[in-house]
């Protein structure tokens, strides 16, 4: 049960730093010259963090099929510590909240993994 809460909310929060990514690269490119017909790498980023999000929030509720059990436990701890290493990395270049909210995603990851490992 606390699997399936955290889940749903980490996906949400997921999904809501997607969001405002992408409306931060829609003010940057409407703000720069260079406005190119192809698919940017910021927009690949943005897609990307949406589809971890509807995973991260779809995922808690298949948890009774090992094999996915399994990938989601991977994927939950994979995410946290690749979320920590980047706050690490970033720190002073993004802003002090966005690296926070970066720490703090990457620690409630690590958390759900946790939590689905000890199957709460």
């Amino acid at each position: 049960m606390y699997t399936k809460i955290l889940g749903i909310i980490v996906g949400g929060l997921t999904i809501l730093a997607a969001i405002g990514f992408g409306i931060l690269f829609l003010i940057g490119m409407g703000l720069s010259n260079d406005q190119s017909s192809s698919v940017s790498p910021a927009a690949t980023i943005i897609i990307v963090l949406l589809l971890f999000g509807l995973i991260t929030g779809i995922g808690p509720f298949k948890l009774k099929n090992k094999t996915w059990k399994t990938f989601y436990i991977g994927f939950c701890l994979i995410l946290g510590i690749c979320f920590v290493l980047f706050f690490i990395i970033s720190i002073g270049a993004i802003g002090s909240i966005n690296e926070y909210f970066i720490l703090g995603l990457g620690l409630i990851y690590l958390g759900l993994g946790y939590l689905a490992f000890r199957k709460k």
